[in-house]
């Protein structure tokens, strides 16, 4: 690289080598990934910089500043991660608003927005909560309203805030968290990846709601019902006599 510092070639194969050292040394030794990264950081950027049609170096780029904004927190380093998380969800944004029916972009932008989220809530921040909401809403409008890739960001947002950051009540943020789970996993257009993501980001948060969202899902489509009970560990066969009931108030 020192002869042709701009050869964007050399500069991914170096990049490639930190995420493979960074890996390594999170198992190995924990104190020489922030370092990694930092490389990592430097490359992606000026590969972004090299080829900025390049959507491969954008996304290297958001993913090295999301993986800054992760490590910094870990020893309680909010504000110097603070501007990190920042950077990754609005590079992420970018990228996706360049392919909005990509998943993998959703996938990062959603991860991005809510480490966002956790950091400014770590650090006392105004209403982060109704931000993470705003920025699913934002995503989902450059998607589409309706497409399985807006609803994926809207209704994994939701899932994913603890319901004492929200001013409703529980009952009605269990009732939001329904609906939309099962308005996106009955669209047509929502591939199985992005069902099998989204039925995780829901047993993380909601797993005692998995029968009321089984028993909705079954009474709709009977085949999307069972697929889901069966992601999330729930027998079909012991939903067929429950009363339909109002969502509980536990969590």
């Amino acid at each position: 690289m020192e002869g042709d510092p701009d050869n964007w070639k050399f500069l991914n194969n170096a990049a490639q080598a930190h995420v493979l050292a960074g890996t390594v040394a999170g198992a190995l030794a924990p104190g020489e990934v922030e370092g990694h990264q930092r490389e990592l950081l430097r490359f992606a950027r000026r590969l972004h910089e090299l080829q900025p049609r390049r959507a491969e170096f954008l996304f290297l780029w958001a993913a090295a500043n999301l993986a800054m904004a992760r490590n910094f927190p870990e020893a309680s380093h909010y504000q110097e991660a603070l501007p990190y998380a920042e950077a990754a969800w609005s590079l992420s944004l970018q990228l996706f608003a360049g392919d909005p029916r990509s998943f993998r972009y959703a996938s990062q932008l959603q991860f991005a927005s809510m480490t966002l989220f956790e950091i400014q809530r770590e650090l006392g921040l105004r209403q982060p909560a109704e931000a993470a909401l705003d920025r699913a809403q934002v995503a989902a409008n450059i998607a589409g309203e309706s497409t399985p890739v807006a609803l994926f960001l809207v209704a994994t947002a939701a899932a994913r805030i603890p319901p004492e950051c929200l001013p409703e009540t529980v009952r009605e943020i269990e009732e939001r968290v329904l609906q939309l789970f099962q308005a996106l996993l009955l669209s047509p257009g929502t591939s199985v990846e992005m069902t099998e993501s989204a039925v995780l980001t829901f047993h993380r948060g909601w797993a005692h709601l998995s029968p009321e969202l089984c028993k909705r899902l079954l009474a709709v489509d009977e085949r999307v019902g069972r697929k889901v009970a069966s992601l999330l560990e729930v027998d079909p066969t012991t939903l067929d006599g429950l009363a339909a009931r109002e969502p509980s108030t536990g969590r």
